[in-house]
């Protein structure tokens, strides 16, 4: 896990399916939600919007092109009303052996 923009955070979880990654989204939501901030004001409660995204290990794909489906998905779940994650993947391509 690591921090990538202002209030983005990257989680590259190698060997995951998208249903597994979609689990860890989901936990995750429940997490923070569960958490409010305690201020002297009263509790901030916290939601939290993600976008996930998988490649097959077949596909012949950039890194940043996998960072661009996430980047969309992310954009799609907060302009789905937000507190929630979609989920993006990379198609398997079909790779043609050069002779």
């Amino acid at each position: 896990m690591c921090r990538y923009g202002g209030e983005e955070f990257v989680i590259l979880m190698p060997n995951t399916h998208i249903q597994g990654a979609a689990h860890v989204a989901h936990q995750l939501s429940i997490a923070i939600s569960s958490k409010p901030i305690l201020t002297p004001r009263g509790n901030i409660g916290v939601t939290i919007s993600q976008g996930v995204a998988s490649v097959s290990h077949q596909t012949d794909f950039e890194e940043t092109k996998l960072l661009s489906l996430a980047d969309k998905a992310l954009y799609r779940a907060k302009s789905l009303g937000r507190d929630r994650f979609e989920l993006a993947t990379l198609k398997p391509c079909i790779v043609k052996e050069q002779a």
